[in-house]
Order: structure tokens, then sequence, then C-alpha cells
């Protein structure tokens, strides 16, 4: 009894300290944790961007009385706007784009709006030149010069970088695109090509 009685005190007198420190950690983390992401700096580069390269369309059409598969070959040209978001070495990049694809056959060549997103990482070479491969997504959608269905599809980059200035980013990239195509049945497209691009530093946010 005198033993217990006597322990009771120091008890409860240790549970408060302890839950106490435990409430003062997590205030700590908390304030903390805002304090290191404003020091991330996510730094805000727009500009124009130019591509070109070969097309591959493959699509069902019927011939007679049967449906056949066709193949028709190109070259496109695309330029349009070009926002790129960085902070470290990620680069988030999004363009919007007019592209215009040529082919054998007339009937699936189209002018149409190409919007992508890309992520790629960048490989520091020097203080003015980097690698930057990536992997994203791409969008097509009219308006066109035909009654085009829109398409999609995954894409692929392998990019060099130079920062010729303080503020500017020349940025030159191999592109791969394969998804679906708007026009003719059950379509899809492969393109290879590359693209020329200059951005400008607006600021950071």
């Amino acid at each position: 009894m005198n033993i217990s009685s006597a322990d009771a005190p120091k008890t409860t007198g240790k549970r408060p300290r302890a839950w106490a420190g435990c409430v003062l950690a997590v205030l700590t983390l908390a304030i903390a944790r805002p304090a290191l992401a404003q020091q991330e700096l996510f730094f805000t580069y727009i500009g124009a961007t130019l591509g070109g390269g070969t097309a591959s369309i493959d699509y069902n059409e019927w011939v007679v009385d049967e449906r056949k598969s066709q193949n028709a070959s190109g070259v496109y040209f695309s330029g349009g706007l070009l926002l790129d978001v960085v902070v470290r070495d990620i680069i988030g990049e999004f363009t919007m784009q007019a592209i215009n694809t040529g082919a054998s056959e007339d009937t699936v060549a189209s002018l149409r709006l190409l919007y992508s997103v890309t992520g790629k990482y960048a490989f520091r070479l020097s203080d003015s030149f980097f690698l930057c491969p990536g992997i994203g997504l791409y969008l097509e959608s009219g308006p066109s010069d035909k009654s085009y269905q829109g398409g999609a599809g995954l894409s692929a980059s392998a990019g060099l970088g130079w920062v010729f200035s303080r503020d500017w980013i020349l940025l030159f990239d191999l592109v791969g695109r394969y998804g679906s195509y708007g026009l003719g049945e059950e379509s899809t497209i492969m393109s290879y090509g590359a693209s020329l691009g200059v951005v400008y530093k607006i600021g950071r946010l």
C-alpha cells in the first residue's frame, strides 16, 4: 500500500510531460514543413517551339465488299507555344501546337491542334549544358481542316538543353509518338522527329 501510494504521484507526474513533448514535436514538424517547401524554387519559362519529322498512319477502310488494313506515310510539321516549369533537375513541359501531317493518301492527311505534357529529368553536363530525357502524354483535337475525331497517345523524348544566357534556354529534342488517330477506322499513328525550342524565364513560383 505504501509503495503503490508513493509511486502514484510519480506516474501521473511523468505522463503529462511525455504528452507535452509529443505535442511539441508535432507542432515543430507542422511549422517546419511549410518552411522547407518554401525553399523549393519553381522557375517558369515560356517560349516557342518548331518541329518536324516522319509519320506512319495505319487504318482500316472498305475496299469493294471487305475491310482492309491500309497504311499511309508522310511528313509532319508543327509549331506553337512552349511552357516549362523547373524545380531543381525536374522539368515539367507543356506545349500547344498546330501540327500538319501530310500523307500518301490525302484522306488521312490533316491539320489539327496538338497538346502535350512531358516530364523530363536534367542531367547536368556543365553550367551551360544538360541532357533531358522525358516521357509524357499528348492529345490531338480540332479545329481541323477535316472532320477530325481526336486522338491521344504516349510520347518519349531525348533532349539537350543549352543555357546560353542567364534567363534563356535553347532546347533540342528527338521525339517519338504513338497513339490513336482521328481519321479513318481504328486508325493509329506513329511518328518520329525533332523539335527546337527557345524559352525565357518569366518568374518563379
